[in-house]
């Protein structure tokens, strides 16, 4: 690969091999890359730019600056393995918590009902505008699109931790 391995359509073709794994190879002859995992390198704000694909090591084999640079065959592979690793599930209630030495949350989303723990309430429970943003211990996330939108039990309880 050339430009320190910056994949385009030019360069590269992509496919996914895994659940989480795509193999790259290189249209030049310049090598080929396998058991790429691909990490958004700014998840919240920019989706579908700057994509790293790292190796078992952790190692930055290549980058991808735009899924729109590549041809439609891989974009599509690496938009669906992205979709897979980084769906969030929406809370769209707040039923209770609890509060007992750890901070428990039982929600339902649209992907059914869930509880999780919260340690640090300041730092995992972030609001941005009207979105809020929630990781619980395991590192798991969940989304509030908007929580003006929330029943008045699930607004309560969200305002407890504001």
């Amino acid at each position: 690969m050339t430009n320190h391995n910056i994949l385009t359509k030019e360069n590269a073709s992509i496919i996914r091999t895994d659940f989480y794994l795509v193999s790259v190879k290189s249209k030049n002859g310049e090598g080929d890359f396998e058991g790429l995992e691909p990490r958004r390198l700014f998840p919240v704000n920019a989706k579908r730019q700057y994509i790293a694909l790292v190796d078992a090591n952790e190692k930055e084999m290549a980058l991808i600056k735009d899924l729109a640079d590549l041809d439609d065959a891989s974009e599509k592979a690496v938009t669906e393995l992205l979709d897979d690793i980084y769906r969030i599930p929406k809370i769209t209630r707040i039923k209770r918590f609890t509060d007992r030495g750890r901070l428990i949350w039982y929600c339902e989303t649209d992907k059914g009902d869930v509880h999780f723990h919260i340690h640090r309430i300041r730092q995992d429970i972030r609001f941005l505008g009207k979105r809020v943003l929630i990781r619980d211990y395991l590192d798991n996330r969940y989304e509030i699109p908007d929580y003006t939108k929330l029943d008045k039990t699930s607004l309560k309880i969200l305002n407890t931790f504001t």
